[in-house]
């Protein structure tokens, strides 16, 4: 069974938080991404530790990269996302 769009924003909080624990980025660098539908990824904020994402931080665009859902702004290294999610 796939997963909902709210739990996929769950795993990505805990994957934000983990990398960060585990010391594999430093405050804002990076970003985590997940396809949640046809046209529709999730993905962290521009300029948020991954130690402090929370559920709220998180936005959505489609795959034209332009925000649909999400107070945040969105990365700048949405486009390199994007090019993977159509490979």
């Amino acid at each position: 069974m796939a997963k909902t769009e709210a739990e996929i924003r769950q795993d990505i909080v805990r994957v934000c938080h983990r990398i960060y624990d585990k010391g594999w980025v430093a405050m804002n660098d990076g970003n985590v991404s997940a396809r949640v539908g046809e046209n529709r990824i999730v993905c962290t904020p521009t300029a948020v530790s991954k130690s402090m994402v929370q559920l709220e931080d998180l936005i959505a665009v489609d795959l034209s990269g332009q925000k649909v859902d999400g107070r945040a702004e969105c990365t700048t290294e949405i486009a390199m996302h994007i090019t993977v999610y159509s490979l």
